[in-house]
């Protein structure tokens, strides 16, 4: 009845979202620590100090991925 969100993506056959060739334009906590290899809760203190931009989007909190890649890259903005 629901078709599935997303749409499969390459050698994998992994599905992705967003659907394959749209650039993500933010980050989930999740992300965040497997991009950097830390505990969920060092996460949390880096947007609580607000080293990065982020937004609560009604109980998932969402990093900007500009303002992420920027810190990461350690590019001023």
């Amino acid at each position: 009845m629901f078709e599935e969100q997303g749409s499969v993506c390459g050698e994998l056959d992994t599905v992705c979202s967003p659907p394959c060739g749209a650039e993500k334009r933010t980050y989930s906590v999740s992300d965040i620590q497997r991009i950097l290899d830390i505990s969920r809760s060092t996460t949390y203190v880096l947007i609580k100090r607000g080293v990065f931009k982020s937004q609560k989007v009604g109980k998932q909190i969402r990093i900007s991925k500009k303002s992420f890649d920027a810190w990461l890259d350690g590019d001023e903005e």
